[in-house]
């Protein structure tokens, strides 16, 4: 009976498999049936005598390792040892006879995952393989949503900046590269699955620049991609950005709407380019949904600084940090109406200021703060200003 061929889908991972077995022709009946059968898996090496075995575990890095026992230079048990303590992480099958079972045992203390009798079982290879690679997929699983924890918190924790490199170092994160940035797409929460599995694959496309590429998954809305690539492609994020985001909206018919950040050139710089992706983002007020916005942009706005007391934006930053709603709204209010006797003041400077009053305060507040404040997720954002922004116009005209 010929094994169930089961058809990898797009979220299952490929795992590397070596194999060591001293007769050429057990390893290429075992190369036959892993090709044929089980497409969650990639042959990258076999070798046909321990030492040998050894020296291509550690260049390929294999997750899986099918081994026999008795081989010559050095046997299955030395080969799993040697590797074991020179920190590799795969996981091992040992293939043995029945004479062999014995001493096949003496491999569990090691941690070997199974071990399969000769002659080899097609069904019996294909149902230990699937198993451990089922454990290898629950393992990577289980990383990754400790990564995405680990990321949203450093990116969120804007009152906590100490020791970022080594929280990201303990994430394996990549601290050697020349440019890190941070791009945040809002998208319908009601298609969260689909819009973060296109946004995965169209990354891998359109991002190729890039040495990595890493999507940290925010409330039902948003996600933030965080691009690790060299200086020589700094030019190439916003074009990038803008030509994938294009491609999604068209290919899965989904509206995106985008904020770019800054670049950095240390990986500490994901926090700031963090804030200013976000900040970019709720720029979509003036520039409306489905944009594309990059921080640049609202650094080089240029606006009326006379049009508002300072002393005014400090008393809303104050009820900012202190998230005082009805302080928020009181402060609001004599900003404007200090505007509507103003003199010559146009709409768009209105709008450019009205937004900065928001940026320059969200900018100060952790990220779950600015999510759980009705007053400044919506009203700020949309209602109130729109509102004031007619309110003033008409008074002027």
């Amino acid at each position: 009976m010929k094994p169930h061929v089961q058809k990898r889908g797009l979220s299952m991972s490929q795992f590397k498999v070596l194999i060591v077995d001293d007769e050429i022709n057990i390893i290429n009946g075992l190369a036959l049936l892993i090709e044929r059968y089980l497409p969650e898996c990639r042959i990258v090496g076999m070798a046909y005598d321990g030492e040998q075995g050894i020296h291509q575990a550690l260049v390929s890095q294999p997750d899986i390792v099918l081994t026999d026992i008795r081989m010559p230079q050095a046997d299955g048990i030395a080969l799993i040892r040697r590797l074991k303590e020179a920190g590799s992480q795969a996981r091992f099958i040992i293939l043995s006879g029945y004479t062999e079972f014995e001493y096949a045992k003496s491999a569990i203390s090691l941690g070997v995952e199974d071990y399969i009798l000769k002659p080899v079982e097609e069904d019996e290879l294909c149902a230990v393989i699937k198993k451990v690679c089922a454990s290898l997929e629950m393992q990577n699983q289980q990383i990754k949503q400790i990564r995405e924890y680990g990321l949203r918190e450093i990116l969120t924790a804007s009152g906590e900046r100490r020791n970022i490199r080594l929280k990201l170092s303990v994430l394996d994160f990549p601290l050697d590269a020349e440019r890190y940035l941070c791009v945040v797409w809002e998208y319908d929460d009601r298609e969260e699955k689909p819009a973060l599995a296109g946004l995965k694959e169209s990354a891998a496309k359109c991002l190729d620049f890039c040495r990595t590429v890493l999507t940290v998954p925010f409330l039902k809305s948003l996600a933030v991609l965080i691009l690790v690539y060299d200086k020589e492609n700094e030019e190439k994020p916003g074009k990038a950005v803008s030509r994938m985001k294009q491609q999604l909206s068209k290919n899965m018919d989904m509206e995106f709407s985008v904020g770019i950040g800054l670049s950095y050139n240390r990986p500490e710089g994901i926090c700031e380019s963090f804030e200013e992706a976000r900040c970019a983002l709720n720029y979509k007020v003036i520039k409306g949904s489905g944009s594309v916005i990059s921080y640049k942009e609202i650094q080089n706005l240029q606006t009326n600084q006379t049009l508002v007391d300072m002393q005014d934006v400090k008393q809303l930053e104050d009820c900012i940090d202190s998230m005082d709603d009805s302080g928020c709204r009181r402060a609001v209010d004599q900003i404007f109406k200090k505007l509507e006797h103003a003199g010559d003041v146009s709409l768009t400077d209105l709008q450019i200021l009205s937004l900065n009053l928001v940026l320059s305060g969200i900018r100060k507040i952790p990220f779950m703060q600015f999510q759980l404040n009705s007053y400044l997720g919506i009203n700020i954002l949309s209602l109130e200003s729109i509102s004031r922004f007619r309110t003033v116009e008409q008074l002027k005209n």
